[in-house]
């Protein structure tokens, strides 16, 4: 099957670390069988390595939509929705905004309890 090529391609790029060139193979396995939801979680957690939160954010929802029994696909997207918010609070930081920011990190926990960031700049306002 074309999908299983794209996807040994991809797990071979991860074996070298080559985030960028794994996250095109888990796409066209995605082309090849977008109802597979493994492949969007793995492309989900290839692209926030890779620093893209917006379409880790996109592929992990994908993965909960296709299958929402999966525990794993679930924390995952809390994980991926926590470090979101966790840019948006360092912004928000950065501007001066205190309260916003406390807010926004209080949400990244609610999505992930163990989101060491969220943690740290929680400690760092007081």
């Amino acid at each position: 099957m074309l999908t299983d090529r794209w996807l040994k391609t991809a797990y071979a790029y991860l074996y070298i670390r080559d985030f960028q060139a794994a996250r095109r193979a888990f796409d066209e396995a995605i082309t090849e069988n977008p109802e597979n939801p493994e492949y969007h979680f793995h492309a989900s957690v290839t692209a926030l390595r890779n620093g893209e939160t917006g379409y880790a954010m996109e592929a992990a929802k994908q993965a909960v939509l296709l299958d929402p029994e999966n525990a794993l696909y679930a924390v995952h997207l809390g994980a991926v929705t926590a470090q979101a918010l966790v840019i948006e609070a360092s912004a928000a930081l950065r501007e001066g905004r205190a309260t916003e920011t406390k807010e926004l990190l209080l949400r990244a926990l609610e999505a992930d309890p163990l989101c060491e960031r969220a943690h740290e700049l929680l400690a760092e306002l007081g």
